[in-house]
């Protein structure tokens, strides 16, 4: 049924420094969720995520992509474009 989505090559910058600074820049700019406004919690911290999927073409390094959502809101998005 395929490789999971975490261990998908294309997927290995998320592990990256250059990666965990550019979203942490993100969540500074913007430090509440796009959708709920939620201000992040121990159980629900605030992540960076791409406005077009890295999946579906959108770039991964430019901050124009980029948005702060919620872990929940984050999830409940899945790979579609917002």
């Amino acid at each position: 049924a395929g490789t999971p989505r975490h261990r998908d090559p294309g997927r290995s910058w998320r592990n990256t420094a250059a990666w965990k600074r550019a979203s942490a820049r993100q969540i500074t700019r913007q430090p509440w969720c796009t959708d709920c406004r939620h201000t992040g919690s121990p159980d629900n911290p605030l992540t960076c995520d791409h406005v077009v999927p890295v999946a579906a073409g959108g770039p991964i390094w430019d901050r124009m992509n980029h948005t702060t959502r919620c872990r929940r809101c984050n999830s409940a998005k899945g790979g579609v474009v917002a």
